[in-house]
């Protein structure tokens, strides 16, 4: 299986998401120019920039985070593209390894295309013991709702803990603020 995200598609799923909130152009100039460039943002070497999938769960008018061992913060689940065949599956994937939750995408995902709820670039410290130097995440946000009541078992090599928060928080940062703003700006059903 190829473990790369085909750039055509990406460029595709980029050219969407600019036309639904073209008041973000700017803020995705650096994804859409590896991919002008042609460079496979699917893959993890790829130390410009790469491409990640993320999920926010909902639940009862909460969102789900997970304190991030490395990062050393709490944010949603998510991680790598592993050829998992759509950004939306690589973020469901990344859900239910972290949390051990059982997930399904938000209808209105399936409403808009698998469009994601939101792209976000994050730079990513470097990691000496790696040998990666600090890059740029090209995170694809995607909802997801419990398949049904469900007890969370964390992954214990990358989460270290979880807290359910109101979607009215007031995040701390950007993107979980422009992500839950978002949601709510679309009074998407909470479950």
């Amino acid at each position: 299986m190829n473990k790369h995200y085909p750039c055509q598609e990406t460029a595709r799923l980029l050219n969407r998401y600019r036309e639904r909130y073209p008041e973000e152009k700017d803020r995705l100039d650096l994804l859409a120019r590896q991919l002008a460039q042609g460079e496979d943002v699917g893959s993890r070497k790829n130390f410009t920039g790469h491409l990640t999938g993320s999920g926010i769960v909902l639940h009862e008018g909460n969102i789900l985070l997970i304190f991030h061992k490395k990062l050393q913060r709490f944010l949603q689940p998510g991680g790598h593209f592993e050829g998992d065949g759509s950004l939306l599956l690589c973020a469901k994937r990344e859900v239910e390894e972290e949390t051990g939750l059982r997930v399904i995408p938000h209808p209105w995902h399936r409403e808009n295309g698998e469009l994601p709820i939101y792209i976000g670039t994050q730079l990513i410290p470097e990691k000496p013991k790696k040998e990666e130097p600090g890059h740029y995440h090209h995170d694809h946000t995607y909802l997801f709702l419990l398949e049904e009541s469900q007890t969370i078992s964390l992954q214990a090599e990358e989460v270290e803990d979880f807290q359910w928060l109101p979607i009215d928080h007031p995040f701390e940062d950007e993107h979980l603020r422009a992500i839950t703003e978002r949601i709510r700006t679309f009074s998407l059903h909470l479950y």
